[in-house]
């Protein structure tokens, strides 16, 4: 806390074996929440020895585990409070619409994983859901960045004010009461592109999500052809994670390739 670095926890998740745990990990990041940025559960990928009958009982999916921390929450934190990866692009292409720079666009196929996030408060914790309509929301930014782009200056105050009406609209159709303090953070890292907001964000909120990374027993070309996520080789060639662990198996062929010897 005191140097601003955080913390993600990363724990594997194998069905039989800690699927019971899931509840009580999110509830030590919570207790945590000053170090801690968040949970990434990561179902087990059988990129190494197994037999079929391991696979048959210790296979877990993100719709397994999203399930799980509804049941061992007991409902606080919802299947349904979560969204694919992808979700996030519009904020993206708003961020560039507004600002005119290039952003980055986190495009994962929607299989890849799941995440949403929650605020510890005095009263327990309080899905990112509960205080936003998270669909509303995502359409309004939708429509902003859609309006930006036709150009003019007019057009682009028009369309902020119209646009942080639409946004406020989304915030007070929450389910929460009360949540002025994410609408000022909103507000300052959308429309005054004060990104520090963003980092004020995410020091008051957990992250809780899961990406399943694949093996040859459900290895998908789409799902590579969209991955965001990769090992970079000495040449500079880019190979997505999931291509470089299972599937073709490019980590062998590196290491090969690229090997020193001992002297």
């Amino acid at each position: 806390m005191k140097v601003g670095l955080g913390i993600v926890l990363v724990p594997t998740i194998i069905r039989g074996r800690n699927d019971h745990q899931i509840g009580d990990i999110i509830r030590y990041a919570a207790d945590h929440i000053s170090v801690i940025r968040g949970v990434n559960f990561q179902p087990i990928a059988f990129t190494g020895a197994a037999s079929e009958d391991d696979i048959k009982r210790e296979r877990i999916t993100v719709p397994d585990i999203s399930a799980a921390v509804e049941e061992q929450t007991g409902g606080v934190v919802r299947k349904s409070d979560f969204y694919p990866i992808p979700c996030v692009l519009p904020i993206s292409e708003l961020v560039e619409a507004y600002g005119g720079k290039p952003q980055i666009r986190f495009t994962a196929h929607q299989h890849c994983g799941a995440a949403t996030y929650v605020f510890v408060t005095d009263d327990g914790l309080v899905p990112i859901n509960r205080m936003i309509d998270v669909d509303k929301f995502f359409e309004s930014v939708e429509a902003m960045s859609e309006k930006l782009k036709k150009g003019g200056s007019l057009t682009k105050y028009k369309t902020l004010i119209e646009g942080v009406k639409a946004l406020h609209d989304s915030v007070k159709q929450g389910e929460q009461g009360s949540a002025i303090d994410f609408w000022k953070l909103l507000g300052k890292a959308l429309l005054l592109q004060n990104f520090d907001a963003l980092r004020e964000f995410h020091w008051n909120a957990l992250f809780i999500g899961t990406m399943h990374f694949m093996d040859r027993y459900n290895y998908d070309i789409c799902r590579v052809q969209r991955c965001c996520i990769h090992y970079a080789t000495p040449d500079g060639t880019l190979i997505p994670f999931c291509t470089y662990n299972s599937g073709p198996v490019y980590r062998e062929q590196v290491w090969q390739r690229w090997k020193k010897s001992a002297e």
